[in-house]
């Protein structure tokens, strides 16, 4: 199944963009040394979508820099629009 990965860097950025993706079931791991990062199951293009639109809407609301996703195997930046 494909997987889209979202690299959270802090804890506190990592738990918002957490529950900005809950209804998609995303799993939250890494640890302070490391950072945080953020994985989620796409299944259909529909969900994929909407995901990428989760994220898109979550980093323009908080306005607090871009966020790194990497989707098999390509690695893409959102910025706040």
């Amino acid at each position: 199944m494909r997987e889209l990965t979202i690299d959270a860097g802090h804890l506190v950025s990592a738990h918002g963009l957490y529950n900005a993706l809950s209804e998609f079931h995303p799993e939250l791991n890494g640890d302070g040394s490391e950072g945080h990062h953020i994985t989620v199951e796409l299944g259909s293009d529909a969900r994929a979508v909407a995901v990428l639109e989760a994220i898109q809407a979550h980093i323009t609301a908080r306005d607090d820099g871009p966020a790194r996703i990497e989707l098999e195997g390509h690695h893409y930046t959102f910025h706040s629009q």
